[in-house]
């Protein structure tokens, strides 16, 4: 499914995945409803710029990392290292 302005939705859900990771890294429990775009069909790994796919990005955001990297290698076919330090930033 094609989005207008999929650059603006992107650009949302890199700063909504940010946001997630510093609240997971502060020990904060992030508030209810605070993020408003996290079922956005793509976003883009910040050091890559390479899209994450959806299920990629579905075991992220359910704190599944283990379930996130195997995803990721499968659909990029990146190794286990290049997959978990581009996981690593969300």
């Amino acid at each position: 499914m094609t989005y207008p302005n999929a650059d603006v939705y992107q650009r949302l859900a890199e700063l909504e995945a940010q946001v997630r990771y510093l609240y997971e890294h502060a020990g904060l429990q992030m508030p209810a409803g605070a993020l408003a775009h996290t079922e956005l069909p793509t976003f883009a790994a910040a050091s890559q710029g390479s899209a994450i796919p959806v299920d990629v990005q579905q075991a992220l955001s359910s704190g599944n990392k283990i379930a996130a990297i195997k995803a990721y290698r499968e659909a990029t076919g990146a190794s286990l290292s290049e997959a978990k330090a581009v996981l690593d930033q969300f």
